[in-house]
């Protein structure tokens, strides 16, 4: 049985916390369902690494030094948040381990996050087979860079070598719109060090795994509004669907509530910015349908891509994803 330092979660489970209202915080770990967690290494580039307890991370430079990279690989099965979720705001969760090891460094230390493209073939990357050679998205002769298949989602930084058994949290925009816009409930994100060390026995930074005996596992915290929660619907239960999605010239959206209530109805895109207001305020109805040409407020055909529709009657907040094909 592992013994928690950081905040508790159950090993192969998720654990959601009420924040306030309707908002709800999942935190997914890299131990439940297909996720999965794992390092790769320059020097050794065919030498696989899943089940080490730690993740190693390092940006070598200078002649004879190179070949000490390391990058750090983390993939969260976010199927348990429904084929609708909209968050609001998505956190990547480590937590800094005990096994830094090489010369200190001083100062601050940047770390790059970049997301695996959704549904890239390399989102099925397996522990006990990825390394340096075959990893997604891997740029071979880079200690920091990445392919084209991947995006940067932002950075963090960190003082010298850390403090062991300290949590690390990295969040922006563009994470949270990179979980809102997956369509197939994986989601791989890729850490490297920006901050390179010309020496070759410099500092590798390290990260807990899931395999680790103490520490928590990497974990995504996304904060979501529910409409229900264990099947038990909340006051003014509402009903929205829209047909068809995907959609290519447009979709249909029809609503019903439970009791008569002001009905608010928008598209946001999957940065959460709001591209179409299709009904503010309308007349209180149990039941409508509002149809979605595709476009936003300027007239402009929206962009290929996720988006979320997105109802609020009386106290609830509805939302369901709906995909556009152009």
């Amino acid at each position: 049985m592992k013994r928690r330092l950081a905040k508790s979660v159950m090993a192969g489970a998720a654990a959601t916390l009420l924040l306030s209202g309707w908002a709800w915080a999942d935190r997914i770990t890299t131990d439940v369902g297909y996720g999965a967690d794992a390092y790769v290494a320059r020097n050794t580039p065919t030498q696989c690494f899943g089940a080490e307890p730690i993740l190693f991370i390092k940006n070598a430079a200078g002649v004879g030094s190179v070949d000490w990279d390391r990058k750090a690989y983390l993939r969260f099965d976010i199927s348990q948040l429904g084929t609708d979720p909209y968050l609001s705001e998505a956190r990547l969760s480590l937590m800094m381990g005990t096994a830094g090891e090489g010369v200190p460094v001083y100062g601050p230390q940047v770390f790059s996050v970049y997301g695996l493209a959704d549904g890239d073939a390399g989102e099925h990357w397996v522990e006990s087979t990825t390394n340096w050679n075959n990893a997604p998205a891997n740029n071979l002769t880079s200690g920091s860079g990445v392919l084209s298949n991947a995006s940067l989602l932002g950075r963090f930084t960190i003082t010298g070598t850390g403090t062991p058994c300290a949590a690390v949290d990295f969040t922006s925009p563009y994470l949270t719109a990179f979980v809102n816009a997956d369509t197939n409930h994986l989601v791989t994100l890729i850490v490297v060090r920006d901050t390179e060390d010309p020496n070759y026995n410099g500092w590798i930074h390290d990260f807990a795994s899931r395999e680790h005996a103490t520490l928590d596992a990497p974990a995504l915290v996304v904060t979501t509004a529910r409409t229900s929660v264990a099947g038990t619907p909340v006051p003014e239960a509402v009903q929205l669907s829209c047909s068809p999605n995907p959609l290519d010239a447009g979709t249909v959206v029809s609503y019903s509530v439970a009791s008569s209530a002001p009905v608010r109805l928008e598209i946001l895109d999957a940065s959460g910015r709001c591209v179409r207001r299709l009904a503010t305020e309308v007349t209180p109805s149990t039941a409508g349908s509002i149809r979605w040409d595709g476009r936003d407020e300027r007239g402009q055909a929206v962009r290929q891509g996720v988006y979320f529709c997105v109802l609020e009657a009386g106290s609830t907040r509805t939302v369901r994803k709906v995909v556009a094909l152009r």
